[in-house]
């Protein structure tokens, strides 16, 4: 089934059967906008269907995450799904009032370049801000070569060498090794 690929599982089985009438089908939203949502199917493919105004209140309204029940023959949104995670900021113009963002986040993966807009806070902020919201975090620095770091592009080095979370590729490992080398990290050098 499509959905389980994208993380339906058991509970959520059960809190679509708790809701689920003759012509429901469960489905995840991809993007919502307006009174309108866009749900992946159990067949893989897009709906885009129209969000009842009884489902959208000051504060709470379907967002990218959420489960959903839906009526194919009438292209409609009949219920959203319990959330088991929602990420949350405030309102533009008002400061005490928070607005979902996304909904039943697994994991929440902050990518940042190790080049000059590198921030340690907001990468903090981030991961803070996660953690706030009982969601897993993990960290993923890029541009390591580019942003003069001279020992990460090292590491990056001996990873690509034996081919550890990245293609394996010999040439590449030499190039990075040179350039940490050059970069100033002598360990690279030998």
């Amino acid at each position: 089934m499509f959905l389980e690929t994208i993380g339906y599982r058991p509970e959520i089985e059960a809190s679509f059967v708790a809701v689920a009438a003759d012509g429901l089908s469960p489905g995840r939203v991809v993007r919502a906008e307006g009174m309108r949502a866009q749900v992946l199917a159990e067949d893989g493919r897009e709906r885009s269907l129209l969000v009842p105004r009884r489902l959208v209140t000051e504060t709470s309204w379907p967002v990218a995450g959420d489960w959903v029940a839906y009526d194919e023959a009438r292209a409609v949104v009949s219920h959203v799904l319990p959330r088991t995670s929602v990420f949350e900021r405030r309102r533009v113009g008002k400061s005490e009032a928070v607005q979902a963002v996304a909904a039943n986040i697994d994991l929440a993966v902050v990518v940042m370049g190790l080049d000059a807009d590198f921030s340690p806070r907001r990468l903090s902020r981030y991961l803070a801000l996660a953690h706030g919201h009982g969601i897993a975090a993990a960290v993923l620095l890029t541009k390591a070569c580019d942003g003069e770091h001279a020992q990460s592009c090292s590491v990056l080095a001996d990873l690509t060498e034996g081919g550890v979370g990245v293609a394996k590729d010999a040439a590449l490992a030499s190039k990075l090794r040179q350039r940490a080398c050059t970069l100033g990290f002598q360990d690279a050098c030998q």
